[in-house]
């Protein structure tokens, strides 16, 4: 019973790593700003190796989630060939390689549903500490306009961070709040209450749309039909009603969408152009900085987007399988459906954000490739044991 004891004390100790890797990743805008990028990319690797090392179990469609995120990094890697900005792109694809490495280590593991449950925890914590870490600077004046931007914009140290991705990074923490509301109500819901907040505090359209899209798949997988029926009324309504003191959230007043329809027209006829090849993972700025009516270097601001223009037609297809890959999961868990939900909230806020390159959108993958590897839960050694030193009872015929 001892070495049992010291097995299971050493499984906790091996997701330590990760727990906190991903305990931290919403906080990634906050650290980037204090320069600390480094040691937390350090701090993932050091998870994916530890995690590399639990027994493998991966099934055919775990091998083809793999192939898929393999395949899209190849086609993201000769785009550098085509590129026309090969410094951009070389910045990218030491990322991409980072990331894909990190997803390919961490994918080798197959976590129990115990394990897997305590880790998605972990990230729901991190949104829940990064959220009111947001809300408590914004309250205290820290969060402000920065070099004339009319939105809460996240400042940290005197370094400007992007408070689109912020808002992004606290989605599937929030999918996870949903689901154990379900369970415990009144801390569930708080903290469900407190991310959703923290989502929409930088306004950002993208996330508030994420949010949108996870509340009512949660709704919906829960097979709550008059709750989501309800929301799906009073959401348009209360829109329209209060479309004036919404500020940025207002599409109305601003139907180009901060520019992103003027960048969206440049860049896609640009990749129209070059739709074989791509113009290079990166270089989308190269293109809005001389486009007519654009006076400064923008990015794509949308992932489906990025990926056509910037490495062609097969970087488009590649993005798409893997998204679709990630997102066909085991069915009858219970943990498929806040994951599931994460995802389609990250996935729609991804047609007006842009991340390819970095780690949120990997991560995310990484939680649907161990959703699938995800085994049944087994007996554990101990309960084998007992029931192996209990001898069957053996039945006699009544008289």
């Amino acid at each position: 019973m001892t070495r049992l004891s010291i097995a299971g004390a050493g499984a906790s100790l091996r997701l330590v790593p990760w727990c906190l890797f991903l305990f931290l990743l919403p906080f990634e805008r906050l650290i980037m700003g204090f320069r600390l990028w480094l040691p937390y990319n350090l701090l993932g690797v050091g998870a994916a190796l530890l995690l590399a090392l639990a027994p493998h179990h991966a099934g055919a469609q775990a091998r083809l989630q793999s192939l898929a995120v393999a395949f899209l990094t190849m086609v993201l890697s000769l785009s550098y060939f085509f590129s026309l900005d090969p410094d951009a792109s070389m910045r990218m694809l030491v990322l991409v390689a980072f990331h894909w490495l990190t997803y390919a280590l961490a994918s080798l593991a197959s976590l129990s549903p115990g394990e897997f449950e305590n880790s998605l925890k972990a990230l729901m914590w991190g949104g829940a500490c990064a959220a009111l870490a947001a809300i408590t600077a914004a309250t205290m004046g820290q969060i402000g306009d920065f070099d004339g931007l009319e939105r809460p914009t996240l400042v940290v140290a005197g370094v400007q961070t992007d408070p689109n991705f912020f808002a992004a990074g606290l989605l599937i923490p929030y999918a996870i709040a949903l689901f154990h509301a379900r369970k415990r109500p009144w801390w569930g819901l708080a903290l469900a209450v407190l991310i959703g907040a923290g989502v929409l505090l930088p306004q950002s359209r993208g996330g508030a749309i994420g949010l949108v899209v996870v509340t009512f798949a949660s709704l919906l997988m829960a097979r709550r039909w008059k709750a989501a029926l309800f929301l799906g009324g009073a959401l348009p309504a209360l829109y329209l009603t209060c479309s004036a003191a919404l500020g940025r959230f207002d599409l109305l007043s601003d139907t180009s969408g901060a520019g992103r329809t003027q960048v969206w027209q440049a860049l896609l006829a640009k990749g129209l152009d070059h739709w074989a090849t791509g113009i290079g993972l990166g270089a989308s700025p190269r293109v809005t900085w001389s486009a007519a009516g654009l006076f400064e270097a923008l990015e794509p601001h949308s992932l489906y987007l990025e990926a056509f223009v910037e490495a062609g037609i097969l970087g488009g297809v590649a993005l798409l399988v893997v998204l679709t890959t990630h997102l066909w999961g085991r069915q009858g868990h219970p943990l498929v459906g806040p994951v599931r939900a994460g995802l389609l909230g990250l996935f729609a806020s991804a047609f007006f954000l842009h991340f390819l390159p970095f780690k949120l959108m990997w991560v995310a993958w990484i939680l649907g490739s161990h959703l699938t590897s995800m085994r049944a839960r087994e007996a554990t050694p101990s309960e084998a044991l007992v029931k192996d030193l209990d001898p069957p009872v053996p039945s006699y015929p009544q008289r």
